[in-house]
């Protein structure tokens, strides 16, 4: 019985030992983030956008995203175990901002905010890497016009299905209906359901489809997923939280 206890407990410890960190969650984002207001939250690790003075306001800082063939920039944590936002889309969070984009990127293809899950840079195409997965939500044409919009947009569905469900029941018909569960791009030169944007039904290695990880976001941003043309957008006050968050009141970045 010892011996076939000790087998057991080693077991055990040769599969703990072999799970990989894609069982672990990150640190909680917390209540009414804020990742820009009139300046980056220190909180954030890492961001390469342009933080530059307001053309309407020199008093007020924004950010600017330059665009650029397939250009992501972002507000950026660790990539291999991010922040978990799980809480956040439980509690009925929206992502907050104001916006404004050139004229320039009118009917351009797939200029969105999106966000990408936890990634150890694997290029394996085996199953073995754990791919960034995106949650993308496309900039309607409406706001493409050179104006500032603000937004506060609802966190959606935890996964694709429940996603596509809620729009085909048109219980998402305002801003949230933009969101979409758009796949991942590997370091390694391929896609998983970026081509097609099925998920799960997905043609496009779908051997290699995963649910995005709410659990571990490690970025947000603007993506410019085109190579087509397009211009500069702004966005100013960033957060993540309550609809109508007093940002005067809240935490300085």
């Amino acid at each position: 019985m010892r011996h076939t206890a000790f087998y057991l407990f080693t077991v055990t410890l040769l599969l703990i030992a072999a799970t990989d960190a894609r069982g672990q969650a990150g640190p909680p984002l917390g209540d009414d983030f804020i990742f820009f207001v009139n300046g980056t939250n220190t909180l954030v690790p890492s961001f390469d956008g342009n933080i530059i003075e307001d053309p309407a306001d020199p008093t007020n800082a924004i950010v600017e995203y330059v665009y650029g063939n397939w250009a992501f920039q972002a507000f950026r944590f660790p990539a291999d175990v991010g922040v978990d936002l799980s809480q956040n889309r439980a509690d009925g969070d929206v992502l907050h901002a104001r916006i404004w984009v050139d004229p320039a990127n009118a009917g351009m293809p797939n200029v969105q905010f999106m966000f990408e899950d936890k990634t150890d840079g694997s290029s394996a195409d085996d199953g073995s890497a754990d791919l960034p997965f995106r949650l993308a939500w496309r900039i309607p044409e409406s706001m493409r016009d050179g104006q500032w919009h603000e937004v506060s947009i609802p966190l959606p569905p935890a996964t694709y299905t429940e996603l596509e469900d809620a729009k085909t029941a048109n219980t998402l018909d305002g801003l949230d209906s933009l969101w979409k569960y758009v796949g991942a791009w590997s370091s390694g030169g391929f896609g998983v359901g970026v081509g097609d944007e099925l998920g799960p039904n997905t043609v496009d290695n779908p051997q290699l489809w995963a649910e995005f990880e709410w659990t571990n976001v490690q970025n947000n941003g603007i993506f410019f997923d085109n190579n087509t043309g397009g211009g500069t957008i702004y966005v100013d006050d960033v957060y993540i939280g309550a609809e109508n968050l007093d940002l005067s009141v809240a935490n300085d970045p």
